[in-house]
């Protein structure tokens, strides 16, 4: 009796077990599919995750790639710009110092420049003897003069030469052969220079001017040809010139001595400046020259303001 009851006790502890068993079992596979679903959704999560994460990397090389760029460019930019502005800085310096040295030298040689405007610009002298003799030419002047050729002796204020019937010339310092007597000089005051009657001349016209002028002034087609070749040209710079021969006032201004002393004398010296358009005034006129036996002949110019 005893046996039947502990068998019987063991069956239904047995079926108990079994019950809970299945039931265990049962629960694990809900579980377990309940956990697959989890995991499914959260796979699909992390790959959704991952993804996003991916794409957000993407966008952030490409980011920081065109912020890679964009400092390049910055860069290249702030570089042009200050290639640029150095540029523009050593020209508007380079440009300073120039104007800077230029006025020095304009103030340093300011009296060189006015001078330009007083200085008696090519005076030559010929001399026609009647036959070979020796010569002294003397200038007596109160002013400097700044080219000379052949040499003038400013010690003994000479020119001591050998002058020959067709003006040839043989300077005794050197022993050369001249052509004539040449020298510049800048007065040591400003003259005023004086003058009733005047030429217009247009530039266009300055040379046929010249070609008919000097001949009248007795001046020889020698004489009158150096004379043209060298100062029209300059006479053409100008619009118009008023031109003017001065005849006592430059005599008296650069009185000329030979010995022995000339028999003729003719000094032609032009005198002109600049004007914009011409206007009325009374024509020179000029005296008869002759040449005879020892004769000196002299021209030059100066321009005035």
């Amino acid at each position: 009796m005893s046996n039947t009851k502990s068998t019987k006790k063991d069956k239904e502890l047995n079926t108990t077990k079994n019950k809970k068993e299945t039931k265990a079992n049962t629960l694990t596979k809900k579980d377990i599919k309940t956990q697959k679903i989890k995991d499914t959704i959260k796979t699909e999560k992390k790959i959704k995750t991952d993804k996003k994460i991916v794409k957000d990397v993407n966008q952030l090389k490409q980011f920081e790639e065109k912020d890679d760029i964009i400092k390049i460019e910055n860069k290249s930019i702030q570089k042009v710009k200050w290639i640029t502005f150095k540029e523009i800085f050593i020209a508007i310096f380079v440009i300073l110092v120039f104007l800077f040295f230029e006025a020095l030298y304009f103030a340093i040689n300011q009296p060189r420049y006015d001078n330009q405007m007083r200085v008696l610009h090519k005076p030559i002298i010929y001399l026609y003897p009647e036959y070979t003799i020796d010569v002294k030419v003397k200038l007596d002047y109160d002013w400097k003069i700044i080219a000379d050729l052949p040499k003038y002796d400013k010690e003994i204020k000479w020119w001591d030469v050998i002058a020959y019937p067709d003006s040839k010339i043989i300077d005794k310092s050197d022993n050369k052969e001249y052509s004539y007597l040449f020298w510049e000089w800048i007065p040591s005051t400003e003259i005023s220079w004086n003058f009733d009657k005047w030429f217009v001349v247009k530039w266009s016209e300055s040379r046929e001017f010249l070609q008919d002028i000097l001949p009248k002034i007795w001046l020889t087609p020698k004489e009158f040809n150096e004379f043209i070749v060298y100062w029209y040209p300059i006479m053409q710079k100008n619009e118009y010139n008023l031109v003017n021969f001065s005849g006592k006032q430059y005599t008296d201004t650069a009185p000329l001595e030979t010995i022995p002393k000339y028999d003729s004398l003719l000094r032609v010296f032009m005198v002109f400046k600049a004007i914009d358009k011409p206007i009325n005034i009374s024509p020179q006129t000029f005296d008869k020259f002759e040449r005879k036996w020892f004769t000196v002949v002299e021209w030059g110019w100066t321009q005035v303001k």
